[in-house]
């Protein structure tokens, strides 16, 4: 993938940025309750994976069915395999690295498989990183926005930026994209499918229901 000016100069910045916190892991666990997490990135002297090799993310966008964002690639290619960045830090991608520490729970095919994203209409969309307890940043392949889906809210889905680009920036500048999630309203644009999200996820729990068995009723082969 052709790598642009401005996808440079953000991967310097990123670099810069955990260079001079002296910090390469999740900013969660730059958190006081992670002891055993904060001692160990803080004795960390550079990133917990190496950077991707170009064919285990062509052999992790054959198996989502997509094309990661040119951003989010140059990271997972130039930075590292995930596991650093907002929330808990960047999804990966399957690798030989990563497969030395045991099974991988944290890379982008099980996370669409975990949600269930890849059945979603007006797909595909492609998730980036988790908050804890569900709540995901996922990018909207088809226009690149960016949409927070929270199962423990009321409405799901709200509004995180208009671009990867601009959600990147903003953590750079040193913004709190946790909170400044709830300040933002999804645009008129965001209606068609997010409704049609909700519209689905309908659909599906009333599959489940039709299809949970009735306690004392017994299946006749």
């Amino acid at each position: 993938m052709k790598t642009t000016l401005t996808t440079k100069s953000l991967v310097k910045k990123i670099l810069r940025r955990c260079a001079a916190r002296k910090w390469y892991s999740s900013d969660a666990l730059n958190d006081p309750g992670f002891v055993l997490g904060k001692l160990r990135s803080q004795l960390a002297k550079g990133f917990r994976y190496p950077p991707a090799t170009k064919w285990e993310i062509g052999a992790e966008q054959k198996a989502i069915g997509c094309r990661i964002p040119g951003i989010l690639y140059t990271m997972l290619r130039e930075v590292a395999n995930g596991d650093f960045g907002p929330g808990y830090g960047f999804f990966a991608v399957a690798s030989r690295n990563r497969r030395k520490r045991g099974s991988d729970p944290d890379t982008l095919r099980a996370k669409i498989e975990e949600y269930e994203l890849a059945g979603q209409p007006d797909g595909p969309w492609l998730p980036v990183c988790t908050w804890g307890c569900g709540m995901l940043t996922i990018v909207h392949i088809p226009t690149g926005r960016l949409i927070r889906y929270d199962p423990n809210g009321d409405g799901l889905f709200s509004r995180e930026d208009r671009s990867f680009e601009s959600w990147l920036r903003a953590w750079l500048a040193g913004k709190d994209l946790f909170e400044r999630c709830f300040d933002e309203k999804c645009y008129p644009g965001d209606q068609p499918f997010i409704t049609a999200i909700r519209e689905q996820r309908r659909k599906q729990e009333q599959k489940r229901k039709r299809l949970r068995p009735v306690a004392g009723v017994r299946s006749h082969a």
